[in-house]
């Protein structure tokens, strides 16, 4: 009996990779199991989870989701604290694309606030440390650690 057998629930975070460099091992993983899911008439339900997808209707297509049945998706008014500003630092560049820094973009041209939230997201574990270490710096330059 193989494992794959068992799977009920499969749950995809960061759906929004399908438009990066690693869409296509996302894509094949996915479609295969929507695949076994046509083959084998069995019921396995498909979650997809991303902070930053911009085609969520997309990707529900693909994932063959009822939009009118199991579709959710969560906008700004969800939150209790307004975020400011979503930065993405991509590749190997790390914190330069924080901003202070040059090539710094901001999503939808937000700016940083001190009284609302702000996203960085960086693409590992080593580079989210240089980051909050560059943050951390950065604030105690400015005197604005508190």
């Amino acid at each position: 009996m193989s494992y794959t057998n068992l799977v009920r629930l499969l749950i995809i975070n960061e759906i929004n990779l399908l438009h990066d460099e690693h869409g296509p091992v996302f894509e094949a993983v996915i479609a295969c199991a929507i695949c076994r899911i046509e083959q084998t008439r069995t019921h396995i339900r498909l979650v997809g989870i991303s902070a930053t997808l911009l085609d969520y209707q997309g990707v529900a297509a693909f994932l063959h989701v009822d939009p009118n049945r199991g579709l959710f998706y969560f906008d700004a008014s969800y939150r209790p604290c307004p975020a400011a500003a979503i930065y993405r630092c991509d590749g190997k560049k790390g914190n330069q694309a924080l901003p202070g820094r040059e090539r710094g973009v901001p999503r939808e041209g937000a700016r940083p606030s001190r009284e609302n939230q702000t996203f960085v997201f960086v693409h590992s574990c080593k580079e989210t440390a240089k980051t909050v270490r560059f943050l951390r710096d950065m604030a105690i330059e400015n005197e604005t650690i508190s």
